[in-house]
């Protein structure tokens, strides 16, 4: 897994975003319903530093997540690293934890890791799609995290713009 977020900010920070107050992401099935795709990006291009590099391409009908290989490590590792950004929130910033809340939300039941993994975002050696929901959905349980800030939540234009399209198309 690839981190940076205490070097630089993910490459697609988007900054300010205005409008509607957040409401939780869609699961990856809501979106893909509505005609959103998910394509996976590969880390290490110059346009994917990391896995926290999520961007919506120009027509707001693709998202692009950085491929993300979850193994046992994986869990304690983003808890750890969103435990950091809590206790640090002036030095460490708090894209962990924005990511991770976007994953937890848009991966939570077993139809939407098939999905993730079926486009590349997500590849796994656990027992199912389904364990890998219930960690994903238990990831953020007990972080405080205020998604309506721009400064703490780097994707809030991503889920805008995504919110936008899915009304569009239903």
């Amino acid at each position: 897994m690839h981190f940076m977020p205490t070097v630089a900010p993910p490459s697609t920070c988007s900054g300010d975003a205005t409008g509607e107050p957040l409401r939780r992401w869609r699961r990856a099935m809501e979106y893909h319903f509505a005609g959103v795709k998910f394509k996976g990006r590969p880390l290490g291009t110059k346009e994917t530093r990391c896995i926290l590099d999520v961007k919506l391409d120009r027509s707001g009908r693709t998202l692009e997540v950085p491929h993300l290989d979850i193994d046992a490590e994986t869990w304690p590792l983003l808890r750890n690293l969103m435990a950091l950004e809590q206790r640090n929130p002036d030095a460490a910033g708090s894209h962990v934890t924005a990511y991770c809340v976007f994953m937890s939300q848009v991966a939570c039941t077993a139809a939407d890791v098939a999905l993730l993994s079926r486009r590349g975002v997500v590849a796994h050696g656990l027992g199912n799609d389904g364990e890998v929901a219930t960690f994903f959905a238990d990831l953020c349980k007990d972080v405080v995290f205020t998604v309506d800030e721009p400064a703490s939540n780097y994707l809030r234009a991503t889920c805008q713009e995504l919110e936008k399209q899915f009304q569009r198309n239903w």
